[in-house]
């Protein structure tokens, strides 16, 4: 599973969770949840939830978005939402997209075995999860009813700024300004790691008003711990003027300087591009394998490729430890006799034992 607690910021009553991977599988909304909870009751009520989730089980998307809707929670996509994964992404008080992050919409899906009136009730559960799922959207885009069936329908990808026009989201966050950031949140533990440092050094409060230096710090100048605010000013003005002086600093390049300099860059600069587009030819490829695998579904492609170009290595480790055919519905079986096990079995073992089979978990309904 992956969900992490990013950090903790006791003082501000903040978290920052990561969603990141598929929903059900690798997020699992009961964990999610006994978190929530858990940090709640260390005094945290304020929620920061990063996500990176091509989407996943729905029911287990409406548990996490049910979670989240009650509370104090501001979402960063930090890649990708898509599926299930956008539904969830609408629990936020606030929501933000990071500039080049991407927002995919499509209609929920399942796997139904059975005669047709099975299949009548599976696709009335699915208009049902359907109409839930464009209630979230509305509330946030406004869009009747028709706009939002035909972008479900048609599995429409919004980029940020797609998404900020219409609604979606309230802000598009760049890398280098975006808060909370991790160079931020580092930089703050840093500052309280030094601070905490001086601490030990400088005693403070001294009742008195003024300030009460330690023994070792004492030490270090060569006085003892009787030495006065005096003292101790004219032992800190002679490391001054003991300290080495800074170096001067070095001549402003000549313009004829800089020229390789610009075409260094411009070469790196292609080198670059070239690397991004054959970064992104290996993240066709590895899905395109894995379609003709059986691994996944050809609806699910555009969703993977975005994950793929976003992280190949772990996208290949989890599609290589995938049974082929694994994403396809078993074949079609003609029962024996009254005694056969299979005639027995309702349409939802059945898929059951299909996913067992197959090495994946019985996920009832995806989206």
């Amino acid at each position: 599973m992956k969900i992490f607690n990013f950090t903790i910021d006791f003082e501000k009553k903040t978290a920052d969770i990561l969603l990141f991977g598929e929903i059900g599988s690798e997020i699992r909304a009961n964990e999610f949840v006994d978190q929530i909870f858990g940090l709640e009751k260390e005094g945290i009520d304020k929620f920061n939830i990063f996500i990176n989730s091509i989407g996943g089980d729905v029911f287990e998307g409406f548990t996490i978005y049910n979670a989240l809707k009650g509370r104090n929670a501001t979402i960063y996509i930090y890649s990708v939402a898509a599926s299930i994964a956008s539904f969830v992404a609408m629990a936020g008080k606030k929501v933000y997209m990071s500039k080049n992050a991407f927002m995919m919409i499509h209609n929920p899906w399942t796997i139904a075995i059975g005669d047709s009136e099975e299949f009548k009730k599976t696709q009335t559960q699915l208009e049902r999860i359907k109409v839930t799922i464009m209630d979230a959207y509305r509330e946030r885009t406004k869009a009747d009813e028709p706009t939002l069936r035909s972008w479900m329908d048609n599995t429409t990808w919004f980029s940020s700024s797609e998404a900020m026009q219409l609604g979606f989201i309230d802000g598009i966050q760049d890398a280098k300004t975006s808060e909370p950031t991790v160079y931020n949140r580092f930089k703050t533990f840093i500052n309280n790691t030094v601070e905490n440092k001086f601490k030990t050094i400088l005693n403070i409060p001294n009742g008195d008003g003024k300030m009460k230096f330690s023994p070792e710090f004492l030490k270090k100048l060569g006085l003892d711990e009787n030495a006065t605010e005096a003292d101790i000013e004219k032992a800190v003005e002679k490391l001054e003027v003991a300290a080495p002086p800074e170096p001067p600093s070095p001549p402003a390049p000549k313009e004829s300087d800089s020229q390789p300099t610009k075409a260094l860059l411009a070469r790196i600069e292609a080198l670059e591009v070239d690397r991004k587009a054959e970064a992104d030819k290996d993240a066709e490829t590895l899905i395109d394998m894995a379609i003709a695998d059986g691994k996944i579904l050809p609806a699910d492609k555009d969703a993977y490729v975005i994950f793929a170009k976003s992280d190949f290595t772990e996208t290949k480790k989890k599609l290589d430890a995938r049974a082929k055919n694994s994403a396809l519905p078993g074949k079609t079986n003609i029962p024996g006799g009254d005694n056969d096990p299979e005639k027995k079995m309702t349409s939802t073992q059945k898929a059951a034992e299909h996913f067992k089979a197959s090495g994946r978990a019985p996920l009832v309904t995806k989206k």
